[in-house]
């Protein structure tokens, strides 16, 4: 959100190197490398966050990234990819 997206890039490494089913890293991760254009690693990393949910513990973290939220990126994704039917 600060536009400082080498940092964002790091702490999402960095945080997934500690962490590597926390869904809200894993979210932020796909947004990143969608908005660098890179599509299909995009959807994989969201159809990742979809198929193989973060284990529950107390958090505070928007349910929706790990569903509908996921969903609808994957959804946009695909959509930017041509792939209707997806």
């Amino acid at each position: 959100r600060l536009g400082d997206e080498p940092a964002a890039w790091e702490a999402c490494r960095r945080g997934l190197e500690a962490f590597p089913k926390d869904a809200e890293l894993r979210f932020r991760r796909a947004g990143l490398l969608w908005g660098r254009g890179r599509l299909a690693e995009a959807a994989a990393a969201y159809e990742g966050l979809l198929a193989d949910p973060e284990e529950a513990h107390f958090t505070s973290v928007n349910e929706g990234i790990g569903s509908h939220l996921a969903r609808h990126n994957l959804a946009a994704i695909r959509m930017e990819l041509g792939d209707h039917a997806g």
